[in-house]
């Protein structure tokens, strides 16, 4: 990854020469003072007993730094007590250096919680050479700062440092002002806050170099930045493999992931993001051919579009995450309130080609996006897989209230209510190759395709699509209230109902702008609201196109929009409307709400069955159930009825007081 890259050639070297000088020169205060022949055989304990940083020690005096000194030239295992009050580092002497006499021994820092070691804004705090083995408890660590041309401003660990309830805050360097972990070495955060840090370049909290690796648990990263444009990870730069679960991300900046920008393999569970802001991540920011894992999280009020200085941009992609060029799998998370205020994606983006990401039973409310993606955003050959998941009222400027698709993807068994898009694609814009199948549309509303807008090669299939509207202030034409087919569409066994707009108030095949073909199969397309359920629109008088519309087994309730009876399709009249006879929108079993047919509805035993001569039936419907010998039109097949008593003492009733319903 190049940002990793850029610091480990600039910085590292040059930083690794400081320490290797500190600790030479502390063996030459300490020389002949002190037997390193013998091993330890057990922890040794020392007290820091001043909170002074002299140059020489003297024998009743033994300062933190006097401490560190008899520990690395000791082969023994130290546990160096650190009493409560405030540490402040001589600037003339340099960083406090850790390090162990040998590869299997350890030093631990325990401060107990009220011990504060300051750098005074002169300094780094911290240094832990190459092959130690250090654990810090219970101390703040603060005012490093080794300025802007090297890492590490309150540690730098080359070694194996644990941090256990520890604070290290308002710490200043070129990469990693909290930590810079470098040269193979592993670092351990446990129940600790990172905070106020302010790194140049990337890592404003933590920055982790390449074959380092990182493991963060219960802590809490807040306010850290990144003041350079276009750098990464406000909280954490991590370009060595990364785990982070039960940890909290509030209000961190930086232009590409405002909270965290991961260069390797990054894994995340059960943690939180709010408030972090950047241009293109506005949480995490994945970068190219890298991997991240997202478990149990949740991401609230983060933002992307505007600079870690405070301007703003016209671009900017994936409030929560941006998955660029790389694979992410994000699952059983929710997604509030995030906001592209001046791109795309108001909670997920995925750009670039090459980019993959699968989402599977994840909540997204709420979320804005100023051009497309509401909620979801794919682009530029991006591949975008989401299934078993709900978007509800979710916001786009401009296509795909909820789902924006510009590249491949695939939506399975979602629920899709009350977004909105102000051009088209109230519900999913799919502007590129897409299967949707067993969805849910409620609620959703746009200029065009209240519920759906369709382009590419897009099949629609096992979809109940109920409830949408087309808003024509908006400056559309209000056509294809359920869905507007552009290009080449294919509905398959779907029930559009109740669908509010003008032309196409269920299904608009093409518009005055654009051509469509469509395919229409085993599909309900009734009691809409408008000029028409179904409409063609023919020759385009600016383009000169046509619209095509082929349709078989399906039920129109107004079937004057150019299908013919000769496709085994039952069609009523705009006088006479057929009526499909379906059930409420309600759970009839399946991970999505259904309208299954009442008794006595002309769609039961009236689709394409595996029978029929050069048939493909679909074997199952919406709820996964199977459709048999002699399947029905539309998205729910018929499993039977039940007598349900609605009152009365079960053994008489009068007219209406017993219902019929649609066995679940």
């Amino acid at each position: 990854m190049q940002n990793g890259s850029y610091i480990r050639r600039n910085n590292s070297a040059r930083l690794r020469r400081r320490c290797s000088a500190e600790t030479l020169e502390q063996r030459a205060l300490l020389s002949g003072s002190i037997s390193s022949a013998a091993p330890a055989a057990a922890v040794q304990h020392l007290t820091v007993n001043t909170f002074a940083d002299p140059a020489k020690t003297t024998v009743k005096q033994l300062s933190l730094r006097a401490a560190l000194r008899v520990v690395s030239d000791d082969p023994g295992n130290y546990v160096i007590t650190v009493p409560a009050g405030h540490y402040a580092l001589n600037s003339n002497l340099g960083a406090l250096i850790v390090k162990d006499a040998g590869a299997a021994r350890s030093v631990v820092l325990r401060g107990n919680g009220a011990a504060v070691i300051d750098g005074l804004g002169k300094v780094g705090d911290f240094g832990v050479t190459a092959g130690t083995n250090a654990r810090f408890e219970g101390l703040t660590i603060t005012g490093g700062n080794v300025g802007d041309n090297f890492i590490g401003g309150g540690v730098l660990n080359l070694g194996h440092l644990t941090l256990t309830n520890c604070t290290i805050r308002n710490c200043f360097a070129a990469a990693g002002a909290g930590v810079a972990t470098s040269d193979d070495g592993s670092l351990v955060v446990s129940n600790s806050t990172i905070s106020s840090n302010t790194a140049v370049f990337q890592g404003g909290g933590i920055f982790t170099d390449t074959d380092c690796s990182l493991d963060v648990v219960g802590s809490i990263f807040s306010d850290n930045k990144v003041t350079e444009p276009d750098q990464f990870g406000g909280a954490i730069n991590c370009v060595g493999d990364t785990h982070i679960a039960s940890s909290t991300f509030r209000n961190n900046k930086a232009d590409n992931g405002g909270a965290i920008a991961n260069g390797s393999t990054l894994t995340i569970a059960g943690s939180s993001f709010t408030g972090n802001e950047g241009v293109d991540g506005g949480a995490i920011f994945n970068s190219p051919d890298q991997h991240l894992a997202v478990s149990g999280c949740t991401f609230t009020a983060n933002k992307v579009g505007a600079t870690a200085g405070g301007g703003s941009f016209s671009t900017g992609f994936g409030a929560a995450i941006l998955n660029s060029s790389g694979t992410a799998t994000i699952v059983h998370s929710t997604f509030v309130r995030n906001d592209a205020e001046g791109g795309s994606g108001g909670a997920i983006a995925v750009t670039n080609p090459g980019a993959d990401a699968t989402i599977d039973g994840c909540t997204f409310d709420h979320n804005h996006g100023a051009f497309g993606g509401g909620a979801l955003d794919s682009e530029e050959e991006g591949v975008l897989t989401v299934r078993n998941s709900s978007l509800t009222n979710n916001v786009s400027g401009l296509f795909g209230g909820g789902i924006s698709l510009g590249a491949d993807g695939t939506i399975e068994n979602c629920t899709i209510s009350g977004n909105q898009a102000l051009q088209g694609g109230g519900g999913i814009s799919a502007g590129s190759s897409a299967v949707i199948s067993g969805c849910t549309l409620t609620g959703n509303s746009a200029a065009e395709g209240g519920g759906i807008e369709t382009g590419g090669d897009t099949t629609v299939v096992n979809c109940t699509v109920v409830g949408n509207f087309t808003n024509i202030s908006e400056g559309g034409l209000g056509s294809g209230g359920g869905i507007m087919a552009l290009e080449r569409t294919s509905i398959l066994d779907c029930t559009i109902v109740g669908n509010t707009g003008t032309d196409g108030a269920g299904v608009s095949s093409g518009s005055v702008q654009l051509s469509g073909q469509l395919i229409l199969r085993g599909s309900i397309v009734a009691g809409n609201h408008g000029r028409s359920d179904l409409f063609n629109a023919g020759r385009n008088p600016f383009t000169d196109e046509i619209s095509t519309l082929n349709g078989s087994y399906d039920l129109i309730g107004d079937g004057t929009g150019g299908l013919k009876a000769s496709g085994h399709n039952l069609l009523g009249t705009r006088k006479n409307k057929l009526d499909p006879m379906l059930a409420d929108l309600s759970n009839y079993g399946g991970s999505t709400k259904t309208m299954p047919p009442l008794p006595g509805s002309p769609v039961i035993g009236a689709g394409i069955s595996l029978a029929t001569p050069g048939g493909t039936a679909i074997l199952r419907d919406q709820r996964g159930v199977s459709r048999g010998e002699d399947p029905g039109i539309g998205a729910a097949q018929t499993r039977g009825f039940v007598m349900k008593v609605v009152s009365g003492n079960g053994q008489t009733a009068a007219p209406g007081e017993n219902s019929c319903a649609a066995a679940a």
